[in-house]
C-alpha cells in the first residue's frame, strides 16, 4: 500500500474514532435514562424502545470497532 492510500485510511480511521465517541456517548446517555426511569415504567413500551435503541447503539459500536480492525489489517 502506498503512502497516499495509508494517509487516506488514517483519515477514515480518525472519522470512525470520532463516530465511536459520539455513539458511545449516546449509548451512555440512553442507558442512564433507562436506569433512571421510575420502576413502574420498567415494562412499558417506552422502556422497550429505549432498550432497543441501546441494543442498536451497542451493535453500532461493535461494527465501528470491526471497521477499525479491518483498516488496521489493510495497512499491514
Amino acid at each position: 500500500m502506498n503512502k497516499n492510500r495509508r494517509a487516506r485510511l488514517s483519515e477514515a480511521e480518525a472519522f470512525l474514532r470520532q463516530a465511536q465517541e459520539i455513539v458511545s456517548g449516546a449509548l451512555d446517555e440512553e442507558n442512564d435514562c433507562m436506569n433512571n426511569l421510575p420502576e413502574g415504567l420498567g415494562d412499558s413500551e417506552k422502556y422497550e424502545r429505549m432498550e432497543a435503541a441501546s441494543d442498536n447503539l451497542d451493535s453500532a459500536l461493535y461494527s465501528i470497532g470491526e471497521a477499525l480492525d479491518c483498516i488496521d489489517r489493510a495497512r499491514e
